[in-house]
């Protein structure tokens, strides 16, 4: 089941040419084919010109404190794994957060 709050069937309705789950379809293909794991750590390489070999963690560490902040850091996109004995932290509100959400379980 697909679950997603006004703000997101809001942008995905700016195209005309709306058809729900082939546009879902399309932005998860587009997230994930984008998504990279560097240092245990979940990487939206939007631009793909990510090459971890270019990284210098130690700097990175030196203003980020930890692998959370630069994950954090580098992502406009916040990931979640979904894991049964936590539970979901969303709300079952999901209109009350500012920000696209969309969701699948």
């Amino acid at each position: 089941m697909v679950n997603m709050n006004k703000i997101m069937k809001k942008m995905l309705r700016g195209n005309k040419e709306y058809n729900e789950m082939s546009k879902i379809n399309l932005i998860t293909e587009e997230v994930v084919s984008k998504t990279k794991l560097i240092r245990d750590c979940i990487i939206f390489d939007e631009d793909g010109m990510l090459d971890e070999s270019e990284i210098n963690f130690s700097r990175i560490l030196k203003f980020d404190k930890d692998w959370t902040g630069y994950e954090v850091s580098c992502n406009e996109l916040r990931f979640h794994t979904y894991r049964k004995d936590e539970g979901l932290w969303l709300d079952k509100d999901l209109n009350k957060y500012d920000n696209p959400i969309l969701y699948r379980v």
